[in-house]
């Protein structure tokens, strides 16, 4: 499901002045899903580095109080969509910058957010490039090495996306810009 326009021009303002701002404490990844032995052959996936940070993580009861606060009106209109029981397990700001040598065709490793069943939001931070990438396969329990490609979606700022978490996804580094920004929450 994609949702333009996912939050309030004036939400949305407050949350990318935040994310995008000086206060924002981004830490460095020299991989950002998955590590070296993956075992992905398609040859058009690519790891890479980038920046996150951790705002919410119920496995680890932690918190980033300040960044949690500015995230509340997302954490509603999740609600709003999936129910009063809904129940957010973790919110992470993902930033990939431009890669020398990385490709149009390329895309990062295909991945799923966790193992129990779950729904992830993607809520995109700018207009740039480096699509999303949902791919056909499914996380069934056992390892996959290969994957096919089921849609792209273009990074276009405060648009939504909302997969079911056991489908595979990856996002790809930008090539016309400097960096893509997104905000992935994680939720029953």
């Amino acid at each position: 499901m994609i949702i333009d326009k996912f939050l309030s021009d004036e939400d949305y303002k407050n949350i990318k002045n935040y994310i995008l701002g000086p206060n924002m404490l981004w830490g460095f990844g020299e991989m950002v899903n998955v590590n070296d032995d993956h075992g992905i052959t398609n040859p058009e996936a690519i790891e890479t580095w980038g920046f996150n940070r951790n705002i919410f993580d119920s496995s680890i009861e932690y918190g980033d109080e300040k960044a949690l606060v500015i995230m509340i009106p997302i954490m509603n209109n999740i609600i709003a969509l999936n129910g009063q029981e809904t129940k957010i397990k973790r919110i992470r700001a993902g930033m990939l910058c431009y890669k020398h040598g990385f490709k149009q065709e390329n895309y990062n490793m295909p991945h799923i957010d966790d193992i129990p069943p779950h729904k992830t939001l993607i809520l995109y931070m700018n207009d740039t490039d480096g699509d999303t990438y949902i791919f056909n396969e499914k996380f069934s329990g056992k390892p996959l090495t290969t994957f096919t490609i089921k849609e792209k979606i273009n990074p276009v700022e405060n648009r939504a996306v909302i997969l079911d978490g056991h489908q595979y996804h990856a996002a790809s580094n930008p090539i016309h810009h400097d960096y893509r920004v997104i905000i992935n929450v994680n939720y029953v």
